[in-house]
């Protein structure tokens, strides 16, 4: 289940990521044994958020006040 600790774990890497994209491997093999971390891998059902979350921490402020464009919303919530 998602969980707010779940949350703050997919945010915390995805603000990281978005620095370092080689964090991500490295993070994906220490962790490869731990559930919390399981939206590192494309299988996953929160994979697509965890990469949504990627794509928006480095494009701050593309959206204005629009509503996120409807393929990212799309790609999120129907796969």
């Amino acid at each position: 289940n998602y969980t707010s600790q779940a949350a703050d774990v997919i945010e915390k890497i995805a603000a990281a990521v978005s620095k370092n994209a080689l964090l991500e491997d490295i993070t994906r093999e220490k962790q490869k044994n731990n559930p919390l971390f399981a939206f590192l891998h494309e299988d996953n059902e929160y994979h697509k958020y965890y990469r949504l979350r990627i794509f928006e921490i480095k494009n701050p402020g593309m959206y204005g006040d629009n509503i996120m464009p409807f393929c990212l919303f799309e790609a999120y919530f129907l796969y």
